[in-house]
């Protein structure tokens, strides 16, 4: 049973941009030469006034989710267009906001923030304003989200008031969790 949850878990925590897991890859597409062939490496964002952490780019290699302290010394989650350059500041206030994740489609962005009291994931419209809705209550820290593949799902880590983490799956249109292992600190 325990495999079969850590399978599950590891095919939800691919987010959904349909790479095959690293175990199917040839040994050659993960050679460091193969890895570091896709052209030189360039600074995308200016932490110059803060740190930019966590990165995270949609799958359609458009835009890149982050967390920064660039305004704040409170971690904060931006988007970036990484056509322009343009970059849109989409939390604010006096608690903090990490893990961002983009949704398969990019229209999403799910995220912790521990604006209720505690850390729970929260999902709010990726390119517009709008309603941020709240996924987890648990009574724990809710943490690291992932995107299911078809967007319905959300894996994430979850520390018990014993200060142990867990894997669980939320399902998004009816907010049900589902216990998947036993994990580590995401």
């Amino acid at each position: 049973m325990r495999l079969i949850a850590i399978t599950i878990a590891a095919a939800l925590l691919l987010a959904g941009c349909q790479q095959p897991p690293a175990n199917q890859l040839a040994e050659s597409q993960l050679s460091p030469k193969a890895l570091y062939s896709h052209g030189p490496v360039e600074q995308i964002t200016d932490d110059s006034a803060g740190s930019d952490l966590e990165p995270d780019l949609s799958c359609d290699g458009k835009w890149m989710a982050f967390v920064s302290t660039r305004h704040s010394s409170i971690p904060q989650v931006y988007l970036q267009s990484l056509g322009d350059g343009r970059i849109i500041q989409k939390t604010d206030g006096p608690y903090p906001n990490l893990s961002p994740k983009l949704s398969p489609d990019g229209q999403w962005l799910a995220l912790a923030s521990n604006r209720s009291g505690n850390f729970d994931l929260w999902v709010m419209p990726a390119h517009e304003e709008g309603l941020t809705w709240q996924v987890t209550t648990a009574p724990g820290e809710d943490r690291s989200p992932s995107w299911s593949p078809d967007g319905k799902r959300l894996a994430y880590g979850s520390k018990d008031e014993y200060g142990r983490w867990h894997l669980w799956v939320a399902e998004l249109s009816s907010r049900n969790r589902t216990y998947l292992c036993p994990g580590e600190r995401p």
